[in-house]
């Protein structure tokens, strides 16, 4: 295009420039793809093209998206997505995208071109539990230890199912007295992965301060852990027995 420019002050002097305007059309070899994703929000993840990323041109230092604004010169653009499901919440998006070139005959393999981008939604967050306080249980008088039930602990996850929570009881020293598995339970506490683990009793624990240790496993392989301690003492008082009357010879 040429465009001339005029210009003219208030003597009525006149001088004048040609400016050639040049355009360039807008190929599929100009289109710059979306990279691939990650989304660490399994709840509720944003994965709309405006956050993920979406085919785009540059003209002129300026960026021009192709989605939504379809038919930027001649160009049109769509996406359909393919969930595929991982452990827990966490998901793989394979976006296919379908560029074409309206302006440009259809050829099998290159005009419509499709890429795939893959929007990774990933749990990355551990199980929460509010780890019990420290406690004090007597020994029973006839054994000398102490069965103990170990308390409740209701685990949370935002994004994964919980799989799996141990107990393991220990001495001072490390030695292990009790390991055992949980059952777990769902509990509406408002969350939609809370779990109510129950723990149950230990064997009969010595006298003495041990460590108790929670290990809380999700879906995913993601774990937490919390410790607190197990004092067994002995409150009970010895009782006398005596003979009311003695008979010596």
């Amino acid at each position: 295009m040429r465009r001339k420019w005029v210009a003219e002050d208030p003597s009525g002097n006149v001088d004048s420039c040609v400016q050639f305007l040049y355009f360039k059309e807008i190929g599929l070899s100009d289109v710059q793809l979306p990279v691939d994703f990650t989304l660490t929000n399994c709840t509720n993840p944003d994965t709309t093209p405006v956050n993920t990323g979406m085919p785009f041109v540059i003209n002129s230092g300026i960026k021009f998206p192709l989605y939504p604004y379809n038919n930027f010169c001649g160009v049109l653009v769509e996406y359909k997505d393919q969930i595929l499901p991982a452990c827990g919440g966490s998901r793989t998006v394979l976006r296919e995208w379908t560029i074409f070139d309206a302006c440009a005959p259809t050829v099998q393999g290159q005009n419509p071109r499709t890429v795939v981008q893959a929007i990774n939604i990933v749990d990355n967050g551990t199980p929460e539990v509010i780890c019990p306080a420290n406690m004090t249980v007597d020994m029973t008088p006839l054994d000398c230890c102490a069965p103990v039930n170990l308390p409740d602990v209701v685990v949370t996850d935002a994004c994964s199912a919980i799989n799996d929570a141990t107990a393991v009881v220990t001495t001072s020293g490390g030695g292990v007295l009790f390991s055992g598995d949980a059952v777990l339970q769902p509990v509406n506490t408002g969350g939609p992965n809370d779990t109510l683990a129950v723990f149950g009793t230990t064997s009969c624990l010595p006298g003495g301060t041990h460590n108790v240790q929670y290990t809380i496993e999700d879906k995913c392989t993601l774990i937490s852990t919390c410790n607190f301690t197990l004092t067994v003492v002995d409150n009970t008082t010895p009782v006398a027995a005596c003979d009311e009357f003695t008979n010596v010879y």
